[in-house]
């Protein structure tokens, strides 16, 4: 792939710029909907300025599908590892994913939705990805049930598929400025999680 190695380049802010404006288009239009011709003139580029970062449209998908799962595993196991007690790891799984989500809603939208485009060795890559993450949040939904914070009777896979399932489809209604800020709408997702999980006495 074309990805600058040296994040601090002008190279790097503008292939991000490229994907940001891509992942936007995508949602708005769908992968098959949109054009390369579409996404440089969003930007004010000529089209083959695009091909100096990626080879194909299906590339650029790509990139705007292995970021955004690198991005959100990074935030979220990183966040996890400082929390001390399996009740706030699980706190801290739900807020952070719901604000990397939604901090960056178009490219995550585009993910959940338009992955499904990719072929060959891109779309093994970007599985891959999604497995990892998804193996990150059943094995901290595994060790809370081992620790008593989860109710033990349902399997942790099908835990995290129901814990995704909610979170995830929030990125295609969620609305900037309105009632709940991406923390408070997290917030509420834990308590309505943890309203059918949570471990009874």
């Amino acid at each position: 792939m074309t990805t600058p190695e040296n994040e601090s380049t002008p190279s790097f802010a503008r292939l991000q710029e490229l994907l940001h404006a891509a992942a936007e288009q995508f949602r708005a239009h769908g992968y098959t909907g949109s054009t390369t011709r579409e996404i440089a003139e969003q930007l004010g580029w000529q089209k083959p300025s695009i091909y100096y970062y990626v080879k194909s449209k299906e590339e650029l998908l790509y990139l705007v599908c292995s970021d955004c799962l690198r991005h959100i595993y990074q935030e979220v196991s990183a966040a996890v590892a400082h929390a001390p007690t399996h009740q706030q790891r699980l706190q801290t799984l739900i807020l952070t994913h719901m604000d990397v989500a939604l901090a960056h809603q178009d490219q995550f939208a585009t993910t959940l939705l338009e992955m499904r485009h990719l072929t060959g060795r891109m779309l093994k890559t970007v599985r891959g990805l999604h497995d990892d993450y998804e193996q990150l949040v059943e094995r901290i939904l595994r060790e809370a049930q081992t620790a008593g914070v989860l109710r033990a009777d349902v399997p942790p896979k099908y835990l995290m598929l129901m814990l995704l399932g909610m979170l995830n489809w929030s990125a295609f209604w969620y609305k900037a400025g309105e009632e709940l800020t991406p923390k408070a709408l997290g917030v509420r997702m834990l308590e309505q999680f943890l309203a059918g999980a949570q471990a009874r006495p």
